[in-house]
């Protein structure tokens, strides 16, 4: 077959997963930040330079890219078609990194892995920076596997460097391997090559800036702002992703990629895509406080690889048939039975904000309201257009009693989900509407959405707008 079948084969099984949920209703808090972040540069390019663009988790990559689609389409809509691209993008630098590494059958192998993977389907479809940071770590191996000591395979390398710190805060962890693979290349080949000058100058370059940035927006050249490398204090055990690897990467997936390291270690073009899952494992196993499973997330494809790279190599130990390699995209199949009700479990959660945006926008312009209390704000931010009270807005947190809904001519948001609200606030009941009509506020408005219960799926209002 030739590959360019097997690439359209690869890239139609990642589309016809991811798909159906680009557009889901359900929005993350965490999302709109990027949105709303997109949104702000569409208004105003300079925007960029902002502090706001670094606290966030140096999401650049998603950030711009959202602001380009949104030029086209709804802010929702562009951030998830950007995060959509980079997974699909993820998948076919997979498709290629493993080709390198073995042959176009393990390419298609590791590739359907990353494809079906539910934890990569499910972070696809969400406008945040995890698939950015697994596309570009997987760029990041791809050029090491290329890396010629010419021009272009260093601008590749340092580019990929570059990449992945402008996806996510963790993406300066490819710094120290981009730096250690050029001093690699300079101790073996006893010579200081073009392209490792110019990936040099690049990763340099990228250095003095984040320092420069970090200076100038926090006050010192190793801030990161809100974003942090360490996390908290310890959630979870240090061997928390050893135990959850058949969820994030399906078990047999992961013993196989357990022998592939060594042999990628032995094999000088895989030692750094050997390194960079081990970088990244360890560090979020014993460094970082929480344990979740999306901040690993940017390994899936790395095992995908090296796993392959396992059957690769039994195949040529036991001398049969190169294709034979391609078996190892059946593993892919043992994660597909799992994706849709993966995915559709939360597709039905923290809906309605855009509705609610839109709605409170168009109050807002009818009744110019002093203040504006939301229980969700970064959600009525990004959907209302309006800023926070305290970079000149009107949206507020709620306080911890009613009797603190002051200042003038007041709305009020509530919903159902945000569960960090306060007491009086969460859960969502008629007591807390009949309480706060005593104080004298009307309902405006509300949003209604099919909502799972027992007893299937009913419509029930999720968030309402109340005023004073």
């Amino acid at each position: 077959m030739k590959e360019i079948h097997l690439l359209a084969i690869l890239l139609v099984a990642a589309l016809s997963v991811r798909a159906p949920y680009v557009f889901q209703e359900s929005v993350w808090n965490d999302e709109t930040v990027y949105m709303w972040i997109g949104g702000k540069i569409a208004e105003n390019p300079l925007f960029i330079f902002s502090q706001s663009v670094a606290f966030h988790s140096y999401g650049y990559l998603l950030d711009v890219s959202t602001a380009f689609l949104s030029l086209f389409v709804s802010l929702l809509q562009a951030s998830r078609i950007a995060t959509f691209l980079a997974s699909i993008g993820g998948v076919l630098l997979t498709y290629f990194l493993a080709r390198e590494l073995t042959n176009q059958w393990g390419g298609l192998a590791a590739g359907a892995i990353v494809a079906l993977n539910p934890l990569h389907v499910f972070y696809s479809v969400r406008s945040l920076t995890d698939v950015w940071l697994a596309a570009t770590l997987t760029l990041f191996a791809y050029a090491a596997t290329r890396f010629d000591g010419g021009e272009k395979s260093g601008l590749l390398l340092g580019g990929s460097v570059v990449a992945a710190m402008m996806s996510r805060v963790t993406g300066v962890l490819v710094l120290p391997l981009g730096l250690a693979f050029l001093g690699a290349r300079i101790y073996e080949r006893k010579k200081l090559e073009k392209g490792t000058l110019y990936g040099g100058g690049l990763i340099v370059l990228l250095v003095i800036g984040i320092l420069a940035a970090n200076f100038l927006f926090f006050g010192s050249p190793l801030q990161f702002g809100g974003a942090s490398l360490k996390g908290g204090i310890f959630t979870g055990s240090r061997a928390y992703y050893i135990e959850a690897a058949g969820s994030i990467y399906s078990l047999p997936v992961f013993l196989l990629a357990l022998p592939g390291i060594y042999f990628a270690m032995k094999n000088e073009k895989g030692r750094f895509t050997a390194l960079s899952f081990l970088t990244y494992f360890l560090w979020f196993s014993i460094m970082t406080g929480e344990k979740v499973p999306r901040y690993i997330l940017q390994t899936v494809p790395l095992v995908a690889v090296l796993a392959a790279v396992t059957v690769y190599e039994a195949a040529r130990m036991v001398k049969i048939d190169e294709r034979a390699v391609a078996a190892g995209a059946a593993l892919a199949l043992l994660s597909f039975s799992g994706i849709a009700p993966f995915v559709e479990a939360k597709t039905l959660s923290y809906t309605g904000f855009e509705e609610l945006g839109e709605k409170i926008a168009a109050l807002d312009s009818a009744y110019s309201f002093d203040v504006i209390y939301s229980q969700s704000a970064r959600q009525i931010r990004a959907f209302s257009g309006i800023e926070y009270a305290s970079d000149g807005g009107k949206i507020k947190s709620l306080p911890e009693d009613t009797v603190n809904l002051t200042g003038g001519r007041v709305l009020v948001q509530l919903d159902v989900w945000e569960y960090a609200a306060p007491e009086w606030a969460y859960p969502l009941s008629q007591e807390t509407l009949n309480g706060l009509a005593a104080e004298n506020f009307t309902v405006v408005d509300y949003v209604e959405k099919d909502v799972p219960t027992q007893d299937g799926l009913i419509k029930a209002p999720v968030g309402f707008l109340l005023a004073k």
